[in-house]
């Protein structure tokens, strides 16, 4: 039989406890482990009385750390984590005990359903989503760490790092890494079971639009993903086509501006004449002052009738990346503003009139809302990568809407300060413009869904928006500059600075206490 070890960090959870304990306790348990910090409640005399391991800290530990310091004191083969408020049924915890039995790694909550909850996923769903792509897991989505009930088998323990369970995020990644045995038995409602914390889930400040949580959370998850780029690069590994030579030509142009109005149509895909004519047309009627076609075809004779038309082509004699066309349309435009469109979609001459206007009432750049995409059940991963940029620069409102998608208009004084060579990695320009305090500005229009990526262009667009937050985390630091919270790594630090094996996690450690000194 397995030794079974319930893990349980304790904050003035007296009202609770004491339900929570008789139910754990109907598993048998080998021990019963509390991390009883900061409370002020009677909840280490119910602990001791249910003979528990009592673990007593009189200041509060922060969040996630009580999980931690409790798996270090486990003895048990299988390790079962809990919260002290959450009063859970013995018979809905045995799935993840017997997961684990049966030869998994680890057990998680399966969540996977509230993607299908008629409105929009919370940036916490997000998060998870995200991390798991860029870990190259999806078939995870939403499933974590982050969330309880779960349960680890001590091997998995060793292979994660006890130390990195203070950071859950980052203990996951580290699961995925080690080709862990991932499974998601059961789920559990425990949102519902949450205890409210003002503290912790209402209170926001006025230099964050999150509360407390959010920002702890965030910045678990920046670790982690600062973890996969310093494992393996600034994109994480993920494969990029783009002639990075060629790009770096295109960083600052000192040409005289003439026009107002350049729109550049960014012909990768070789759309018809047709396409092209009526975007041409469109752009006109819509005052562009200068159209630009940056086209990868061969077709002399396409590249003629465009001329004909009044549009100034640039032909590329081979594909030199995604994207690309962008920083050579805008490298070459005079105009004061600069829009980019794609001739394979269909857009009004309204929608260029509208994004052009936006700009000269206070903009900086503009672009259509797709945020309705996150209505859709569930959401793809288009809209998560995109989504998840605009919350981590603490711009939630813009919601998934980035300049990845056409049609956009960028004021040429944004492009100046953030290079031309930025426009061909969209992600990177965008993190660079919102960190320089520009305004983006998404409009309503009849169009509320571009085209979707095609399966074959997602290594691209991930590691894309990988690099954008590898940019990030080198102008802030590895949690983004997102708080921890009252978490006290120094507590974990006692525990493992004689421990080769949590060199990461020290270095993290002495990161934190650097940036908050």
């Amino acid at each position: 039989m397995s030794k079974l070890s319930v893990i349980i960090p304790v904050r003035n959870e007296g009202e609770k406890l004491e339900q929570v304990l008789k139910e754990v306790f109907m598993l048998h348990p080998y021990e019963v482990i509390t991390v009883i910090n900061g409370s002020t409640d009677r909840s280490r005399e119910i602990a001791e009385a249910h003979d528990c391991v009592v673990l007593y800290y009189e200041n509060p530990l922060g969040h996630d750390i009580g999980r931690a310091i409790g798996a270090y004191f486990s003895k048990g083969d299988i390790l079962l984590f809990m919260d002290g408020d959450m009063v859970i049924p013995y018979q809905d915890l045995i799935p993840f005990i017997e997961t684990i039995e049966d030869g998994a790694d680890i057990a998680l909550n399966n969540l996977e359903g509230l993607l299908m909850e008629p409105h929009r996923p919370h940036s916490i769903s997000i998060l998870k989503k995200a991390l798991n792509e860029m870990y190259e897991a999806p078939e995870l989505t939403i499933n974590s760490l982050v969330a309880i009930p779960h349960s680890i088998s001590r091997d998995a323990l060793k292979k994660i790092g006890w130390h990195n369970l203070a950071i859950p995020p980052l203990a996951q990644g580290k699961a995925i890494k080690e080709q862990l045995d991932i499974i998601t038995p059961k789920y559990l409602d425990v949102i519902a079971l949450n205890k409210l914390r003002p503290e912790l889930h209402l209170n926001i400040s006025t230099d964050t639009p999150y509360v407390p949580l959010e920002n702890i959370i965030i910045g678990d998850h920046l670790s982690a993903i600062y973890y996969l780029i310093k494992l393996q690069g600034e994109r994480a590994g993920f494969g990029d086509y783009r002639d990075r030579e060629f790009i770096n030509q295109f960083k600052t142009h000192k040409k005289k501006r003439q026009r107002k109005r350049s729109s550049i149509i960014c012909d990768e895909n070789n759309a018809t004449l047709t396409q092209m004519f009526m975007h041409i047309q469109r752009l006109k009627e819509a005052d562009s002052d200068e159209i630009i076609v940056v086209t990868y075809d061969e077709d002399k004779e396409k590249s003629a009738a465009l001329l004909q038309e009044g549009a100034y082509v640039i032909p590329l004699n081979k594909s030199i990346g995604p994207c690309i066309t962008r920083s050579i349309g805008a490298f070459y435009s005079s105009g004061e503003v600069v829009l980019f469109t794609d001739p394979l979609q269909t857009f009004s001459t309204e929608d260029y009139q509208m994004i052009f206007k936006e700009l000269d009432t206070g903009a900086d750049i503009t672009l259509i809302d797709q945020s309705a995409s996150l209505d859709d059940n569930p959401i793809g991963l288009q809209c998560t990568m995109q989504y998840l940029i605009n919350i981590l620069l603490s711009q939630p409102t813009l919601w998934n809407n980035s300049i990845y998608s056409f049609p956009h208009a960028i004021k040429r004084t944004v492009i100046n300060d953030i290079g031309y060579d930025s426009l061909a990695i969209p992600p990177l320009a965008q993190t660079k413009a919102l960190m320089n305090h520009y305004k983006l500005i998404p409009i309503q229009t009849s169009v509320t869904k571009t085209a979707q990526l095609e399966n074959k262009g997602n290594e691209v667009f991930i590691g894309d928006h990988v690099e954008a937050i590898a940019w990030f985390l080198s102008k802030t630091n590895e949690r983004g500059a997102f708080s921890a919270g009252d978490k006290n790594y120094q507590a974990v630090h006692e525990l493992v600075r004689e421990t080769p094996q949590a060199s990461s996690f020290m270095s993290m450690i002495k990161t934190f206490f650097k940036f908050n000194e």
